[in-house]
């Protein structure tokens, strides 16, 4: 049996600009993101012991929060990982691999609608189970652009490159994108030894979800031209943020919370007013937040209320004083990974 482990990840600025609508018209596309501890676990195990697999039942078993047997991939209801395994038996000749087999995939958390990337993780983390399927020891640029291609083209979905390659690097980063032909291996920078310091600064909340907001959850499913049609209006806010992102790394590297707090308050204060429309609940526990001494907040989901996480930039002797403030919210505990997508045989 394999079992991968992929890490959810959290961006502090210049989230959006990683959207090929955006950095294909705009650019440059720049972010700054960290793995953490909440991870996607998915298990593989081939049905191979026995002559005749298909004589005993379905020849495949999937687990998630359902369970689905069936004979064949393209069967599948979970759409992700049927994607994802098509694609690796369709491109690479590795139906074998596929035939019979046991998957089950585990989160440390709810990962619907966490906005930490528990998608793309799950896209990475299906893909680290098979490296003879594609040809050996995969790159870790060539994994990312797969999994990233795999969640866009293949499966249509309106999400950016940040979150395949935070599964597949792990760490605390900075991407940088300067033109559209890049993407298959952006720029990646790395800060040591700052990574525990900010994970030791930050605190979560999962955010409840806003049902009456018409625009909580945007279309998931877009073709590029309708996400650049889209982008016309949102690439002013994004630009806005991207400015911030070399200022917030020199911050990060000589360890000043108080000037990234100061960017990260900067940046909610222009989206609030450019976004147009703002879960009002959002708003509350962000000031609660900041009254009780928090130095900044950042949205890792909708602003306009669908779901998600709520973090906070504050030292840690002011943690417990937020906590007892935010006491309504569930709490996430923010734990550092460094390390990207593993797999693990036993």
């Amino acid at each position: 049996m394999l079992i991968s482990r992929t890490p959810f990840r959290f961006s502090l600025v210049g989230g959006g600009s990683d959207l090929p609508a955006y950095y294909e018209e705009y650019g440059p596309a720049k972010i700054i993101s960290m793995t953490l501890g909440a991870s996607m676990y998915v298990t593989y195990s081939p049905r191979d012991l026995y002559s005749d697999p298909g004589a005993l039942g379905n020849l495949i078993r999937l687990s998630y929060t359902q369970t689905e047997h069936v004979n064949r991939i393209e069967d599948l209801k979970h759409d992700i990982v049927r994607g994802v395994l098509e694609t690796l038996r369709d491109e690479y000749a590795t139906d074998s691999n596929f035939s019979s087999f046991e998957m089950t995939t585990i989160a440390d958390i709810p990962s619907s609608g966490t906005g930490l990337g528990s998608s793309s993780a799950l896209v990475v983390g299906i893909l680290k189970l098979f490296p003879p399927a594609l040809h050996g020891n995969i790159s870790l640029k060539d994994l990312a652009a797969l999994a990233f291609r795999i969640e866009t083209a293949k499966l249509g979905k309106n999400i950016g490159f940040q979150d395949h390659y935070s599964a597949v690097y792990g760490g605390l980063k900075k991407y940088v994108v300067n033109n559209s032909n890049e993407i298959s291996c952006p720029k990646v920078h790395s800060i040591v030894g700052i990574e525990g310091d900010l994970a030791r600064h930050l605190l979560a909340f999962r955010l409840p979800v806003n049902r009456s907001s018409d625009t909580a959850n945007l279309p998931e499913h877009q073709t590029l031209n309708e996400m650049k049609r889209n982008m016309a209006t949102r690439s002013n806010s994004i630009s806005f943020t991207v400015n911030m992102v070399d200022n917030m790394w020199e911050a990060l590297g000589r360890r000043e919370f108080e000037e990234v707090g100061r960017i990260l308050r900067h940046a909610w204060e222009f989206k609030k007013q450019s976004h147009g429309v703002l879960d009002k609940n959002m708003d509350r526990f962000y000031n609660i937040g900041i009254e009780a001494g928090a130095l900044a907040g950042k949205v890792s989901g909708s602003m306009s209320g669908g779901a998600g996480h709520l973090f906070f930039l504050a030292y840690p002797d002011d943690h417990d004083r937020i906590r007892q403030a935010l006491k309504e919210l569930v709490e996430l505990r923010v734990q550092y990974y460094p390390h990207g997508s593993t797999v693990t045989r036993i």
